[in-house]
């Protein structure tokens, strides 16, 4: 069944080889934590299971964007073994993820960074853009360059995950709460409207992908407010 999947996000995916090998080992240290205690069978695997692998992960001091990963990695595997009929529920679908170190860009303090998400937004492309790349920021930790070169295509609504591209293009499967992925499918049906469809993400008005000093404006801008 891993390795369905392997080739699944392998060839159809066409996620790239280091995250492919990601979720190969991600996948790989679990079946080792349960053969610990018995023989790995997916069909077999419960919610209480997955809950004491990630226990032991945080008792091993991993880092909680580490141990998010890992979770995004079992909660893909077993959609995608729904998806096929291998399985008859998703024992992963239950586990939270972990809370992280919030990134603030540009030194927004936390209190101002809630302030800020709690004013209300104006209904134009512009707006909600602009209150998407603040938030995005605030739940990820994305860095701009990043947030910049994001497509579409890197936006999995399905997995909720975002797919990014950090130096020397290394790749990364970053997870998103459900708050953020509305966020985004808002954002998405108001640029359908606007601008149309996009290979980037962030676009200004004319379609044009946006670039980083414009992307400073609008962070210093809402610092400002």
């Amino acid at each position: 069944m891993i390795d369905l999947f392997i080739q699944h996000i392998q060839y159809e995916k066409k996620y790239s080889f280091h995250t492919v090998l990601s979720y190969k080992k991600d996948l790989q240290e679990f079946v080792e934590f349960v053969e610990n205690a018995r023989e790995f069978n997916p069909a077999e695997i419960d919610t209480k299971t997955i809950r004491l692998w990630v226990v032991s992960l945080v008792e091993k001091e991993f880092a909680a964007s580490s141990v998010n990963r890992k979770i995004s990695t079992l909660k893909s595997f077993y959609k995608f073994l729904l998806q096929k009929r291998l399985v008859e529920s998703n024992p992963a679908k239950g586990i939270k993820a972990l809370k992280e170190n919030k990134k603030l860009p540009l030194f927004f303090k936390e209190t101002e960074m809630q302030s800020l998400l709690k004013e209300p937004v104006n209904l134009d492309f512009e707006s909600v853009r602009n209150r998407l790349i603040i938030t995005m920021f605030y739940e990820t930790g994305i860095r701009l360059s990043e947030l910049i070169e994001l497509k579409e295509v890197d936006v999995d609504l399905y997995e909720k995950t975002i797919r990014v591209f950090g130096k020397r293009k290394k790749e990364r499967i970053i997870p998103i709460g459900n708050k953020l992925l509305k966020d985004i499918v808002f954002y998405l049906e108001r640029k359908k409207e606007k601008v149309g469809e996009t290979t980037f993400l962030y676009v200004r008005k004319n379609g044009e992908k946006m670039y980083p000093k414009m992307v400073y404006q609008i962070v210093n801008s809402s610092m400002s407010n």
